[in-house]
């Protein structure tokens, strides 16, 4: 038959030289105008551009072999003998083809490092396997074996290959093609990992950058979701290329991703509150406590942000969950298996084999147990089962949590967010109030008969502090009205308002502790919380109406 690489030609003995020669020979340096991302390396988006030419010349070749065939040998021969040039066609480029794999993304086991995930790595070669997968799809189509005289029976004397032979030759063929990804298919989590890594850096690395409530609030909206496109598409290269297999292995690398990102938010979230309280201490000395709108309103902005990344990572598990019930029904959709592959022995051939069914025998050839296919895929199924949850609903409290990690670092990163809040709305009026022990008022002695010159004891109240904070509150409620205007936002804080309580915790100790007290032995968080709250005090203090002090000191 005639080279791949040149459509047309006569039988002769250097089609296989030919076919080698189409990867071989192939030019990396030779620019093309191509339809892909710039970043992509060159040698990927050449690579990207020859591969589906490179199938279609197998195509052609398949066609004029199979008319060929039929003048030749006959109907029922013709099946056969494509297949078979399908397979010498591809058994001389094998290797070579893995090598240009191993080009865009070393083979997981190989000890080389992966490109980005942007361009090359486990992206291309994902794509590239999606064009291997449509040319299967195609080939099998343009065999015609579901027509085949023998299709519908065993073969007899002289007639052509039975069903099962010809089943088997076909599985030999596209085992043949796609055996350069069967390294990534097997491992893909590995493969993964420098690509996800280096896009995880640099996302890391800005949002380091981020510093002062200035623009901190619009460059942290877009920041947070970052990683949720790149995490969609390694979950697609892992339908793509896995099927469904090794599950678990994948999940964590996702999971790793997102956890990363959003703990370095919830670390930029706590860098911005920790400057909300040095720039408080800078102005400490003024009259009052100056509230600065802004940052309270970029503050809550944060916060919705916070919400925002909690909401899209459930949608985003929800998802994953559909698509991994998805692949379960998938995985026993194989119409490929057959006798000594853990299926039956079949009296037809299909007329045609999509590419999920051609995915489906490929990642159980690549990731499956060899011996028992049918028995690998039924586990595999039900493993993705059981991490999909109940279909239809909500996941039940034994479903386990698809990315854990990521779930425990977003609750951080809402801590983190209500704790900024907290902070740009308190540090001014409690920095203000700081050194209001040290006045010299409360050394002043008392007449006996409890007046004094300001009027009694009355008089010695910090009047000026206590106005000052009220007014703060007074301002503070004005600062907040836009934010609770707007239902979306407020919508998206509430979500992640659970434990807001506990970002005041620390005041609320101090203030204890300030003022000599304990809560009757009993175990301070409860009797904090009820402090905070003004609920079940009562319940709290001493039988003598008072809280039992510490050191002398009086009731709060």
């Amino acid at each position: 038959s005639g080279g791949a690489g040149g459509g047309e030609g006569e039988n002769d003995d250097g089609g296989e030289d030919d076919d080698e020669e189409a990867v071989e020979d192939f030019d990396f340096e030779d620019g093309a105008d191509l339809d892909i991302a710039p970043s992509t390396p060159a040698s990927a988006r050449q690579f990207s551009e020859f591969l589906p030419r490179f199938y279609g010349s197998v195509l052609d070749l398949l066609a004029l072999e199979r008319q060929r065939s039929r003048q030749v040998f006959g109907p029922d021969l013709a099946p056969s003998i494509v297949v078979r040039v399908m397979v010498e066609t591809f058994r001389p480029i094998s290797a070579s083809f893995g090598k240009r794999l191993g080009n865009l993304c070393p083979a997981p086991g190989t000890g080389l490092r992966a490109g980005s995930v942007e361009g090359g790595g486990t992206a291309a070669v994902a794509a590239a396997y999606g064009a291997t997968l449509r040319f299967l799809s195609l080939a099998y189509e343009s065999m015609d074996l579901g027509s085949a005289p023998s299709g519908g029976r065993e073969a007899s004397a002289g007639e052509g290959a039975s069903a099962s032979e010809l089943l088997a030759s076909v599985r030999e063929a596209f085992d043949l093609v796609a055996s350069p990804f069967a390294p990534y298919q097997r491992d893909l989590a590995e493969a993964e990992r420098d690509p996800l890594g280096r896009a995880s850096s640099l996302a890391a690395r800005d949002v380091r950058g981020v510093s002062g409530m200035d623009g901190a609030a619009e460059r942290m909206a877009g920041l947070a979701p970052r990683m949720f496109p790149l995490a969609e598409a390694a979950v697609d290269r892992f339908e793509l290329l896995c099927g469904g297999y090794n599950a678990p292995a994948t999940l964590s690398a996702v999971d790793a991703l997102i956890s990363g990102h959003a703990s370095e938010l919830a670390i930029a979230a706590g860098t911005l509150s920790s400057g909300a309280a040095a720039a408080a201490a800078s102005g400490s000395g003024s009259s009052a406590p100056d509230l600065d709108e802004r940052s309270v309103n970029s503050s809550l902005e944060i916060l919705r942000t916070a919400g925002s990344f909690g909401r899209d990572l459930r949608s985003f598990e929800s998802a994953v969950r559909d698509r991994l019930a998805g692949m379960a029904d998938g995985l026993l959709d194989a119409p490929l298996d057959g006798p000594g592959d853990g299926g039956g022995s079949p009296s037809t051939l299909p007329d045609e084999l999509s590419v999920v069914q051609i995915r489906a025998h490929l990642a159980g050839r690549a990731c499956g147990p060899g011996e028992d296919r049918e028995r690998g895929a039924k586990d595999a199924a039900s493993e993705l089962r059981r991490l999909a949850g109940p279909a239809g609903a909500d996941p039940a409290p034994s479903s386990p949590p698809l990315f854990p990690r990521s779930r425990d670092s977003s609750s951080r990163l809402a801590r983190g967010c209500l704790g900024l809040v907290f902070e740009v709305c308190h540090a001014a009026p409690e920095d203000h109030l700081r050194d209001i022990s040290a006045l010299p008022v409360w050394r002043k002695e008392t007449p006996d008969d409890g007046a004094d010159d300001d009027g009694g004891a009355y008089g010695i109240l910090p009047q000026p502090y206590i106005t000052a904070v009220g007014e703060h509150m007074l301002a503070l409620v004005q600062a907040l009205e836009p934010f609770a205007s707007d239902p979306e936002a407020l919508g998206l804080a509430n979500e992640v308002m659970d434990g807001v309580l506990d970002v005041a915790v620390q005041p609320w100790r101090e203030f204890v502790a300030a003022a000599g007290c304990s809560f009757d032995g009993r175990d301070d968080g409860p009797g904090l919380e009820a402090l905070m709250r003004g609920r079940g005090l009562a319940e709290r203090l001493s039988e003598d109406g008072g809280t039992s002090a510490a050191g002398g000191g009086g009731a709060p």
